[in-house]
């Protein structure tokens, strides 16, 4: 299946730094279900990442403007990162799970 996973914080690497919980959960799902099935994640970008890699066989995209970590705030930043996953993902899919 053709999956699609969107969350705001991803690593860069394969044995990159893992900020939070979110961000774990999602690579560690994402590596689990790439075993299988071909995994997209979309997540934010910061200037220290590369725009598009793929890491243990997950197809990783940063669109948007730079994004810097955050705890709490940045609504403005993170509205504009939903957007930009938004019209990222349509452009990629179809996609069997979102």
């Amino acid at each position: 299946m053709k999956l699609l996973l969107i969350s705001e914080y991803f690593p860069d690497s394969a044995t990159g730094t893992i900020t939070g919980g979110v961000e774990a959960r999602t690579w560690f799902l994402s590596r689990l279900l790439a075993q299988r099935h071909d995994v997209t994640v979309i997540t934010s970008w910061r200037r220290s990442q590369p725009r598009s890699q793929i890491i243990d066989g997950i197809k990783v995209y940063r669109p948007g403007q730079h994004h810097e970590y955050a705890n709490e705030g940045k609504a403005g930043s993170r509205l504009r990162f939903a957007l930009a996953a938004y019209r990222l993902g349509c452009r990629l899919g179809p996609f069997d799970i979102v």
